[in-house]
């Protein structure tokens, strides 16, 4: 019986998990192409937590699921022996998803679920030179499942539920939803759990026989669901042990669309990883997870049809927004009681909530205390932040480990200097300096694409000034300013620009913590030097 379709290794049920996935693979990135060297991964993530609010504390195990699982259930990176030892590469997927300017984890997990499957390439134990065994817990559930003739993937599964229960109760789409005790007994169906892609007419005719009980819910499975919810494609309600998977609630004609055009790729899909049919026991196993064929099959980048790819990746339309707290449209299950379906139901909106759809997105908001490791727009942000595509977009850049090591040395300047920095959904930081007057700052991460970067801060920094006149009393006095990641010896223009032309105030923090800044123009950042 299968009774656990997502690992409870991918720590995924807070809101800020997308921003500490970003953290960790921009770690593993240091090691991209290297010899395979494990204290070393451990050493940098410990190093790096506590600057960014990831929140480790680790016992004696340490960082054991986020080095072991992760490549198992999202494919972060593999492993290869080459020239006799094991060496370390991100996948395709994550360098492009995740270590952008804006990283795009919704993108990086739709992707990478697409292609998950049971069984994978889970447990395996790498040592130098090239050393390999499989933990005996993984190999076992491993065998048990290939001897079953499994090769499910999961989330094809749910979409294929969901185009099936719009099927059986001719609804459209986007008001399909499926409960988990449905879900689990359809991928405990044969025709089902032995088809890594199986017919939709399959899985229709499946729901409506458990619907009409003629196929049996398993009395134990797991109800561990959390990795859904940073897809931005479902959401999930619950009343007692009824939980209900359903399309989040679509903002317009064009979000739907989009919506259930990602929903029905998935669910057509095709492609899978057939090697563990050939299995024949422990030996097989561990061969064919040592040569590395599961890690460069699950990359979504590479592995899935180019239209699938750029269907399941697309950003929003200037028109649309990133909506993933956004409610379900109302699920509506024939096979459940009236008394339960009550329950399962989301409350009506309130007038002016439900008014707030069709509104423009507001001109500011409020300015909050900064806090490292849940970066503005997360669970934090107000409602009405899912309805702006500028925030979005912010949001996704805040993920960015560098520029979230970069807020965090400016913050730490700043109170240093006896200021209160804060933010708002769009400001990375505001603060007073006492007796000195106020400025706005605007991070950027820098990375091949720098001059784009400041053009976007020249550009954000004067909108902003204006926007946030009113919340700013000295708007006329308030100093703009640019932090970059380091001196930018490479434009030789720029300096000038910036800090002649256009009257921004430039600035960095060098190796040693001390503030940078162009010499030319000491006096724009004066007020923000220490002594």
């Amino acid at each position: 019986m299968i009774t656990d379709l997502f690992s409870h290794k991918i720590h995924a049920s807070s809101a800020d998990w997308p921003e500490k996935l970003v953290t960790l693979v921009s770690i593993f990135s240091e090691f991209d192409g290297q010899p395979y060297n494990r204290a070393a991964i451990e050493a940098r993530l410990q190093q790096i937590s506590p600057r960014t609010g990831m929140g480790y504390e680790r016992d004696e195990s340490k960082f054991r699921d986020e080095i072991s699982a992760y490549p198992s259930y999202l494919g972060i990176y593999r492993l290869e022996i080459q020239q006799g030892r094991w060496y370390f590469y991100l996948n395709e997927t994550a360098k492009q998803l995740l270590l952008s300017e804006e990283p795009d984890v919704a993108a990086f997990m739709r992707l990478q679920l697409s292609l998950f499957q049971l069984p994978n390439g889970k447990g395996g134990v790498y040592s130098d030179p090239a050393g390999f065994h499989i933990q005996a817990n993984a190999r076992d559930s491993a065998l048990a499942l290939i001897r079953g003739g499994v090769q499910v993937a999961p989330l094809r599964v749910i979409c294929k539920a969901l185009i099936a229960d719009a099927e059986l109760r001719r609804v459209d789409l986007a008001q399909a939803a499926i409960t988990v005790d449905e879900l689990a007994a359809l991928v405990n169906h044969r025709p089902i759990y032995t088809a890594v892609s199986p017919l939709q007419t399959v899985v229709t005719d499946a729901l409506q026989r458990v619907r009409s009980g003629s196929i049996n819910v398993p009395a134990i499975f797991e109800n561990r669901f959390h990795i859904l919810d940073h897809l931005e494609l479902f959401t999930r309600s619950s009343s007692g042990r009824v939980t209900t998977i359903a399309l989040r609630r679509a903002v317009d004609a064009l979000d739907k669309s989009d919506l259930t055009d990602k929903i029905r790729t998935i669910a057509s899909l095709e492609v899978g990883f057939s090697s563990f049919a050939a299995v024949q026991g422990a030996t097989d196993l561990a061969n064919l997870i040592k040569s590395g064929e599961w890690g460069r099959y699950f990359d979504g980048l590479t592995t899935l049809d180019p239209e699938a790819v750029k269907i399941l990746t697309k950003e929003w339309q200037p028109e649309r927004v990133s909506v993933s707290q956004l409610p379900a449209a109302p699920p509506v299950l024939p096979s459940t009681p009236a008394s339960q379906l009550e329950l399962l139901l989301p409350p009506p909106a309130a007038p002016q909530e439900a008014s707030r759809q069709g509104e423009a997105s507001p001109r500011t908001y409020p300015f909050k205390q900064r806090s490292i490791g849940a970066p503005s727009g997360s669970s934090s942000a107000r409602p009405s932040t899912a309805a702006d595509p500028e925030v979005t977009r912010i949001k996704r850049q805040r993920r960015n480990l560098a520029h979230q090591l970069i807020l965090k040395q400016l913050e730490d300047h700043l109170e240093s200097l006896g200021a209160e920095p804060k933010e708002t959904e769009h400001i990375d930081s505001f603060a007073k300096i006492p007796t000195n007057g106020p400025f706005l700052f605007e991070v950027k991460s820098g990375g091949e694409n720098l001059l784009d970067q400041i053009r976007k801060a020249v550009s954000q920094l004067y909108e902003y000034k204006f926007r946030y006149q009113d919340e700013i009393a000295e708007s006329d006095a308030i100093t703009l300013c640019l932090v970059l990641p380091g001196r930018p010896d490479g434009i030789p223009w720029l300096e000038d620009y910036l800090c002649a032309d256009r009257n921004i105030a430039v600035c960095w923090f060098e190796e040693d913590g001390r503030l940078g800044y162009f010499e030319k123009y000491q006096a724009q950042v004066q007020h923000l030097l220490a002594g």
